[in-house]
């Protein structure tokens, strides 16, 4: 089903600002929407998350596999927006995300896929409203649909580009976001019959509270992943290449010949 959102309308929004597209152009879309962008793919990363699903090692190796290969698969998306000069259209983002979550239909069980589909809801609070099929699901008469799309408008608005303040700066760009999330949360709750919001808990499920680090759903910083490596341990061998995806550099090239340090940061 195609589906089109509250959620993916902000982050199209900001898809087509110079910052974010400088940076699809250097070598991939910022941590901040690599997430949020894929989806309920994106969501089942956390490590809370898989440890609700009961993700196995074999699942969860897969699951790896398919974050490793998104940046590259966003970066090309990107790029194509670009290329013709515009914001990307809601539609191309629905068609990666259904693309992203058909991965998921052969990695997980039908119970799991279905607890992280209510997780997903609870994500989104009020915002999942925006989504045709929750909004189906909700019974949305067709005026409560036009408040729910003038909602969308606003938020868009909220975070033009245009306004003054935060160009080319993705972190101003997350800070509007968050913002115009906020603002428009309580408008979209307000749209709700006490029964529809009565049937909106329901399907979101038993609650979960995810951890604190990504208590935020806003936030696009990657929960770091529990490792296996301790003290003392020779580091895995890995290829890197330049932010054009070209002179591969093996930490293999330096063994027995200079120390290698690995800096990790961020200059946004």
């Amino acid at each position: 089903m195609k589906r089109r959102s509250l959620l993916g309308t902000g982050l199209v929004a900001l898809l087509g600002t110079p910052a974010v597209a400088q940076e699809a152009g250097r070598g991939g879309p910022p941590p901040l929407f690599q997430r949020e962008l894929a989806g309920m793919a994106g969501l089942v990363e956390r490590p809370d998350v898989q440890k609700e699903l009961k993700v196995t090692e074999e699942q969860r190796a897969a699951l790896e596999r398919l974050r490793s290969a998104r940046p590259e698969r966003l970066r090309a998306f990107m790029m194509r927006q670009r290329q013709e000069g515009r914001i990307p259209p809601i539609q191309g983002l629905a068609d990666f995300q259904a693309a992203e979550e058909k991965e998921l239909t052969g990695l997980l069980a039908q119970e799991q896929l279905a607890r992280l589909r209510q997780l997903q809801l609870q994500r989104e609070g009020f915002r999942a409203v925006s989504r045709p099929e929750v909004a189906d699901e909700l019974a949305l008469t067709p005026t409560q649909r036009a408040q729910v799309a003038e909602i969308a408008s606003g938020e868009i608005v909220a975070m033009a580009p245009g306004r003054p303040g935060g160009m080319g700066n993705p972190e101003m760009l997350r800070r509007r976001l968050e913002a115009a999330r906020a603002a428009s949360a309580p408008k979209l709750e307000a749209v709700l019959t006490p029964e529809q919001k009565s049937r909106l808990t329901l399907l979101q499920g038993p609650r979960f509270a995810f951890a604190p680090e990504e208590s935020n759903p806003n936030s696009g910083n990657r929960m770091p992943r529990q490792g296996r490596l301790q003290v003392g341990d020779v580091a895995p061998g890995f290829t890197l290449t330049d932010l054009n995806g070209a002179n591969p550099t093996r930490l293999a090239d330096f063994q027995g010949k200079k120390p290698v340090v690995l800096v990790f940061g961020s200059i946004t």
